[in-house]
């Protein structure tokens, strides 16, 4: 038996992912879905059959507690520089008048 793992039709019937497949298929064909990737074998997981090793994480590096670089945040601006004494405030100026003659 084979399961399918993408559409797969046969002499007009379909088979859709995971449907079993029987072996009524033509060796050649069988072998084109098989090299295809369309097709696999269905092998039946005995319960004597030893569990498979899980596959190796890779480790994460470690974290260190001071970063490699310094994100620049924004400016310091001083909220006291933006405020003008009152003396130093400008005063209305003056016109003169000029006499015309």
């Amino acid at each position: 038996m084979y399961i399918a793992n993408h559409y797969v039709r046969d002499n007009g019937k379909l088979y859709t992912a995971g449907e079993r497949i029987p072996d009524s298929l033509s060796p050649d064909k069988i072998r084109w879905l098989l090299a295809s990737g369309a097709i696999r074998e269905d092998v039946p997981v005995l319960p004597n059959d030893p569990e498979p090793e899980p596959e190796p994480v890779p480790e994460e590096p470690e974290v260190t507690a001071e970063p490699d670089f310094v994100v620049p945040g924004p400016p310091e601006i001083d909220v006291a520089d933006a405020i003008v004494p009152p003396a130093a405030e400008a005063q209305p100026k003056k016109r003169s008048r000029r006499k015309g003659g």
